[in-house]
């Protein structure tokens, strides 16, 4: 049984699969928390230029939007969630919650556009967080059935 589960989510189709794992595994007993990763202002550098703070800032606003929206669908269906909006690199800020928190299942989509072996050569996300965390890694697949 897990006790502390933390979800990936930046309310793309495949993090939503994520999210609706927590149903599938019915953790209505865990600690869940979601987790939304703003890049860090340094990703917002074209071409040597600095692109104003307003991009960010709606970047920001979006990764509050999805969450709320993750958290209320799953306190619909009896989940309670923690959120959690955090500024700085996804598989660094990933890997230091999962240890801070406690996690001890930690749930990413995966994008079925492209194949795994893909993903894996051009190093995503998941492959990334393989090496850093110390919990089981659930990659989330299927269709999806979270409506908008």
């Amino acid at each position: 049984m897990h006790k502390r589960v933390l979800v990936a989510y930046d309310g793309s189709p495949s993090s939503r699969l994520a999210l609706e794992e927590c149903l599938t595994l019915g953790l209505y007993e865990a600690e869940i928390h979601i987790v939304a990763v703003v890049h860090d202002l340094a990703i917002y550098t074209l071409a040597g230029e600095y692109v104003p703070a307003l991009a960010f800032e709606q970047d920001s606003k979006l990764a509050e939007k999805d969450l709320e929206s993750a958290q209320m669908f799953l306190a619909a269906r009896g989940l309670p969630a923690r959120t959690h909006a955090i500024t700085g690199e996804p598989i660094d800020i990933i890997a230091k919650l999962t240890e801070e928190l406690n996690i001890d299942l930690l749930i990413l989509g995966h994008k079925r556009e492209q194949s795994f072996a893909a993903r894996w050569w051009k190093g995503s996300t998941g492959a990334g967080l393989m090496d850093r965390v110390h919990c089981s890694i659930l990659i989330a697949r299927g269709e999806n059935a979270m409506e908008e």
